[in-house]
């Protein structure tokens, strides 16, 4: 087993063998294009587009009018549209763009200020209207015992007792068993 392994040595001029294209080239390098002839030529091929002239490129003013979130005015100039972001503190593209993260955390403390602020508001009209310190006329305190009435017997639950003192005997024929 001392014989090496050697490749079949190749031999050109068989018969069947083409003669294009060359098998080692030319040398050359560079772009090339197919002539009208049919026939390789050195370059690129020449322009399909006929240049007439040369014209200063023109940045027109007008764009497709939308309502600015800020301001809410109608924009149809990008003149207008810059003032209007430079005056609202905005900046505007044409695509939906997440806030500054500080302005997010501003953001989620605002709601969340606000829900406890509703919260606490609603809680304390409760309140008043249990003790009977609400500015209600007795006509609107008919209207809305007529109203919880209604929905009472049409949705099947207590009605009279769904916020504050949970306490009202007209509600008892509706709770749950």
């Amino acid at each position: 087993m001392s014989e090496k392994i050697r490749t079949r040595v190749f031999n050109y001029g068989s018969e069947k063998e083409s003669s294009w294209p060359p098998l080692f080239g030319t040398g050359g390098s560079g772009v090339y294009h197919l002539g009208e002839d049919g026939k390789l030529k050195e370059g690129p091929p020449p322009q399909r587009v006929q240049k007439f002239g040369e014209a200063p490129f023109v940045i027109q003013d007008t764009i497709d009018g939308f309502r600015h979130a800020a301001s809410g005015e109608w924009i149809e100039s990008r003149a207008k549209l810059r003032d209007t972001d430079r005056a609202c503190g905005t900046v505007t593209t044409d695509k939906k763009q997440d806030a500054a993260p500080y302005a997010k955390a501003r953001e989620k403390r605002y709601q969340s200020e606000l829900k406890a602020d509703i919260h606490q508001a609603m809680r304390r009209a409760i309140n008043d209207l249990d003790n009977g310190m609400a500015p209600i006329s007795e006509e609107t305190r008919a209207r809305c015992a007529q109203q919880d009435e209604i929905v009472s017997e049409r949705l099947g639950f207590d009605a009279f007792n769904v916020a504050g003192r949970k306490k009202d005997p007209r509600g008892k024929k509706y709770r749950r068993k």
